[in-house]
């Protein structure tokens, strides 16, 4: 009994979107949008990056000070623990590939 295993990763999201009607990727879209807050920084990063004005780069400017200077006790150690790396990583990372697309 063989069974063939499906290509799972990357490639495999990537084979099924391009078989897909503009439409259906927009609601794809709007629905990761609706999913999660972070989501929606990321679409907002690659859109007003493509605009130019700015907006983006200071909102995750904000979110990553945030990050390390939160506005409770700095004595504590429990801010370390709800520091969110993905913060740091996902502006520069949407930014880099609004540019590259």
């Amino acid at each position: 009994m063989t069974s063939e295993k499906k290509p799972t990763g990357w490639s495999a999201i990537r084979r099924c979107l391009n078989e897909q009607s503009k439409t259906s990727l927009l609601v794809l879209i709007k629905d990761l949008y609706n999913a999660s807050p972070s989501n929606r920084d990321f679409l907002h990063a690659r859109v007003q990056d493509e605009a130019g004005d700015g907006t983006a780069v200071e909102r995750y400017r904000r979110t990553i000070i945030e990050q390390f200077y939160p506005h409770e006790d700095l004595e504590s150690s429990n801010w370390l623990r709800r520091a969110k790396p993905s913060a740091i990583t996902a502006g520069p990372r949407a930014i880099w590939q609004a540019r590259s697309t």
